[in-house]
């Protein structure tokens, strides 16, 4: 394995189990068995190697998220999968790593902020668009509208560091379980406000 990959997926995996301020680049060295020099050949400074570490993190989360349900199942089912990816991410969000990129490197944690509210609009607008077509989401809602606001929602209401929930409140089914079906509520027409109580009796 090439060695600048090999300390990436070492290191983030070490960062995401300790933080990043409290692993020194001697440290990570020497967890990762390799010599300081060696990991500053490959990357020209920590906050380098530390983005990197981070975005392979994530683009190894999101693999099995990107496909929300299979072909046969319709907006409703795949809220579901959608549930689980937005949970993923933020079980992940709000980790000692976010509190360390916000402190220690805001460049890092600005672009992934972007990058989540991105991703997050664009799944929820393809699942609005998808619900309206098959009559379980209402005609009358302006999809762009609703995305912004489940997604602003999603990553600043429910973010801990505004002191509205805890993070141990974020990290419950229940706070998330709840969200859903206040949405499901404004957003179904009866008969897909039906089939989301059905899948919800079925859990």
């Amino acid at each position: 394995m090439e060695k600048s990959k090999y300390i990436i997926e070492k290191a983030s995996e070490l960062y995401f189990q300790y933080g990043i301020k409290s692993l020194t680049i001697d440290e990570l060295a020497k967890e990762l068995g390799v010599s300081k020099k060696t990991i500053y050949r490959c990357f020209k400074d920590k906050e380098e190697m530390v983005e990197k570490a981070v975005n392979y993190y994530f683009d190894k989360k999101r693999v099995g998220h990107e496909n929300l349900g299979d072909k046969k199942s319709n907006a409703v089912d795949k809220v579901l999968h959608l549930r689980s990816f937005i949970t993923m991410v933020f079980q992940t969000y709000n980790s000692k790593v976010f509190f360390d990129l916000k402190r220690l490197y805001p460049r890092i944690y600005d672009k992934l902020n972007r990058e989540k509210h991105n991703r997050i609009t664009e799944m929820v607008e393809l699942n609005l668009t998808e619900g309206q077509k098959q009559g379980l989401y209402r005609k009358d809602l302006s999809i762009d509208i609703v995305a912004k606001l489940l997604a602003g929602e999603f990553l600043l209401t429910i973010n801990p560091i505004y002191n509205i929930f805890s993070v141990n409140e974020t990290l419950t089914d229940t706070l998330f379980d709840e969200m859903w079906d206040y949405h499901m509520h404004a957003l179904c027409t009866p008969k897909g406000l039906k089939h989301f109580k059905q899948l919800q009796r079925s859990k």
